[in-house]
């Protein structure tokens, strides 16, 4: 991807993320309007925003890296359970997303069963 390619793809992310709640990955809406790529590249960005911030730390005492391969292995099926969760108008709020992923981080970081 060139350099000016890369800089509006992020700002699109930017303003995708910026039209979600503040404690919200990304509404369906947004996540619907990317196409595959974008969508790795917006779930890739997110997990490494996660797991190199200060939100890490509600998941304790974690290795990030195994944290961050465990889900990087995953993102196809986080993809998946997305458009799923999506396609269902019961459950396509604008915390969706961000519940969802939750429950993949808690599964990789052994907290959880998914």
């Amino acid at each position: 991807m060139s350099m000016s390619k890369r800089s509006l793809f992020l700002g699109g992310l930017l303003a995708i993320a910026l039209s979600a709640p503040a404690d919200a990955f990304m509404s369906c809406r947004a996540w619907e309007g990317l196409d595959d790529g974008q969508r790795r590249d917006a779930l890739l960005a997110e997990i490494d925003r996660i797991v190199s911030s200060n939100d890490a730390r509600k998941y304790g005492s974690i290795n990030k890296v195994n944290v961050r391969h465990c889900l990087e292995r995953r993102i196809r099926q986080i993809g998946d359970d997305f458009d799923a969760l999506c396609m269902d108008s019961k459950t396509a709020s604008m915390q969706a997303l961000t519940r969802e992923l939750d429950r993949y981080i808690w599964t990789c970081v052994g907290g959880r069963n998914r």
